[in-house]
């Protein structure tokens, strides 16, 4: 008797072709072209604090530039995945001012 007639397993079934999950690049992306607006929109934002504005707000946004035919219509990311981006956009900007900060204070003590 056969391992895999006793587990009930194909052959093949541990093979990397075969996996579903961890697949590099699988998921959805934001095109390059979506996200220099996005990056625009949020820093513009943090420039002006009126003109914050939230994933709903900058969802809106690409779709005037979807209305204008700057963006196509399946780039524009849903709601949900600008929130994560706009989250990972702002943690990054504050380890980079942190380190700026840590940089600059280590240069004045010596």
């Amino acid at each position: 008797m056969y391992i895999d007639q006793i587990y009930g397993f194909e052959k093949g079934w541990a093979l990397k072709e075969n996996q579903k999950y961890g697949k590099k690049d699988s998921g959805k992306h934001i095109k390059k072209n979506v996200k220099q607006l996005l990056i625009s929109i949020l820093l513009n934002g943090n420039i002006n604090s009126h003109d914050k504005l939230n994933a709903q707000e900058m969802h809106g946004s690409l779709q005037k530039f979807v209305a204008s035919r700057e963006v196509e219509k399946e780039d524009v990311p849903n709601v949900s995945m600008i929130k994560n981006w706009i989250n990972t956009i702002q943690l990054s900007l504050k380890s980079k001012q942190r380190k700026k900060k840590n940089s600059t204070k280590i240069n004045k003590d010596k």
